[in-house]
């Protein structure tokens, strides 16, 4: 990054705990962190722009908010009309178990009607109307009985319509008249998508959750474009808004915007392209990469230098949408995750998280919960003095209390050993799981991690894995803004911390065959054999996720 040919940029990362800013301005990175806001989420954007200077020529953008919307819930009301009859395909899906409920009879879907529907039941509507897989039109629309469908929508006050009729990816024609019977009776500045523009694909049901999605994304990012817009103007930003999609391309915010549901997932999915980038620029095409948040840890996996694009990924189990998008498997397991004890008695970490509000205990902003953060000022990783630069403090103190107040008979000093251990594992679960999916070898992989907790975990995770390593220090965290300006490579920021896990290189094989090193012929420089690796996954084999992996062979 040299000279003025490169335009100044903010890159933005909006995380469910932190939001992280990294600008460019003539070859030199600055960064800053700042607490997202759950509510006004763009005002922690604009903070962050304006602690740096926003100023600049470019401004690309990435985000979880909608994403952590529908985790939460948090969402506008909508109303969902499909074919007569058929208005139960979003609570009944593609009616597929997870593998870990297949023998659970009290499992139920996460967004079904009787756990947490994304569109109630009574918002969905059944419209009279059939065209056939071939185009032929069986039952011509009724548009009477649609209208008096679309008008109990209005009288629910819903603030958006999804549209989602059968066979309508072959003929449109049906969809395109029930959009302009919404924009009569409900006005034209409705919110409404229809499936045929959003997801013009067979198969119903991913097309329906697609259109929901569509429409939910509109609600969300709209408004919150808008303010962003303003709020940026009025700190001097007048250059070029870009958004992120799932498969980390940039668009202008307009474009953006016309299909949302494109832009739900941005923020891990280009945190992958970040890590792919500085592969490239170290000369490692075969990357894992784990960003551990506040929140979750996002897996994602490089391959001679590109990420795995699908075309279409899940946001829970089961609720589809149908984009391009980075394949990337999150896992509960982050900085903000809480310690809890169960029924019997056992630590747990996670999946649940403090977030920012109430945040972990030692932030002192109302969290009584212990969190894998405390944990980390517990232990001494975190340095509480120092914490954000030194802009604030942790209190040693209320993580102490909280720890203390879990119901377990454990010493305090077991009580933060195992939250560390449990916290690690989740990871590795994680990692592991992801390497046995894509049938890769992890030793033949560098791990590079990235987020606000990746630094702190990823080394006792490569002891848990059994990896050599080697570090590469960098700005702590500012992937997580960098990531969001991969238009320019002068945006690019390295993770905190890239380890080589590369115990199977051919020079290490050479050696061991010539058997240099003497009685330490055929070991890494860990002092482990490479057949250990295998070992130790028959050992643990009894652990969720780890036996398949051994019984197929897939880590050999």
């Amino acid at each position: 990054m040299t000279g003025t040919a490169s335009p100044s940029m903010i890159g933005v990362d909006v995380g469910g705990t932190f939001t992280d800013v990294v600008a460019v301005r003539d070859g030199e990175i600055l960064t800053t962190k700042v607490t997202t806001d759950y509510v006004e989420s763009h005002r922690a954007v604009i903070r962050g722009a304006e602690e740096l200077g926003a100023d600049v020529q470019v401004f690309n953008h990435a985000s979880t908010h909608g994403l952590n919307a529908i985790i939460t819930r948090n969402l506008p009301k909508i109303g969902f009309l499909t074919t007569e009859g058929h208005r139960d395909m979003l609570d009944m899906a593609r009616a597929h178990r997870p593998p870990e409920a297949n023998t659970d009879p009290r499992w139920r879907r996460s967004f079904g009607d009787v756990s947490g529907p994304v569109v109630p039941r009574y918002l969905r509507r059944g419209i009279r109307e059939r065209i056939d897989a071939d185009g032929s039109i069986v039952v011509g629309l009724d548009e009477e009985q649609a209208r008096e469908q679309i008008r109990v929508l209005k009288d629910c006050a819903v603030e958006g319509v999804a549209i989602c009729l059968l066979n309508s990816y072959v003929d449109p024609t049906h969809e395109r008249r029930l959009r302009d019977l919404v924009a009569e009776e409900l006005g034209a500045d409705i919110a409404c998508s229809i499936s045929y523009d959003v997801s013009p694909l067979a198969r119903e049901y991913p097309r329906a959750s697609t259109t929901v999605v569509d429409v939910l994304m509109k609600e969300i990012y709209g408004p919150y474009a808008r303010k962003l817009e303003k709020g940026l103007a009025d700190a001097g930003f007048r250059g070029e808004l870009n958004f992120a999609d799932c498969a980390a391309t940039l668009a202008p915010i307009d474009v953006a915007l016309e299909r949302p549901a494109r832009i739900v997932f941005s923020g891990p999915a280009a945190g992958t392209v970040a890590c792919a980038r500085l592969g490239d620029m170290i000369d490692e095409p075969n990357l894992l990469c784990v960003d551990i948040g506040g929140t979750s840890a996002d897996i994602s996996v490089v391959t001679n230098g590109k990420p795995f694009v699908n075309t279409t990924f899940e946001l829970e189990h089961d609720l589809i949408v149908n984009t391009l998008s980075n394949e990337i498997v999150s896992v509960g397991a982050g900085g903000g995750s809480i310690v809890w004890v169960n029924r019997a008695g056992e630590i747990q970490v996670g999946p649940k998280s403090a977030g920012s509000d109430p945040g972990p205990a030692c932030y002192g902003t109302g969290g009584t919960q212990p969190t894998t953060t405390d944990t980390f000022v517990m232990i001494g990783i975190l340095d509480p003095h120092r914490f954000a630069a030194g802009r604030s403090t942790l209190d040693h103190d209320l993580a102490q209390h909280a720890f203390e107040q879990l119901a377990t008979g454990a010493t305090l000093a077991e009580r933060v050993r195992f939250a560390y251990k449990m916290a690690i594992n989740n990871v590795a679960e994680g990692v592991l799981d992801v390497v046995v999916k894509d049938g890769i070898d992890p030793r033949e992989y560098s791990l590079v991690s990235f987020g606000a907790a990746g630094s702190m975990m990823l080394p006792q995770l490569l002891d848990v894995m059994h990896s050599q390593k080697r570090d590469r220090s960098a700005v702590p965290g500012s992937v997580l803004g960098a990531r969001a300006g991969q238009r320019r490579p002068g945006a690019l920021g390295q993770p905190d911390v890239v380890h080589r896990a590369r115990a199977g290189r051919r020079a290490d094989r050479r050696r061991a065959v010539q058997g240099h090193g003497g009685a330490h012929a055929g070991r890494t420089r860990r002092g482990r054999r490479r057949g250990d690796l295998r070992a130790d996954l028959r050992r643990h084999a009894h652990r969720p996720g780890l036996g398949d992996a051994v019984r197929r062979g897939a880590l050999r």
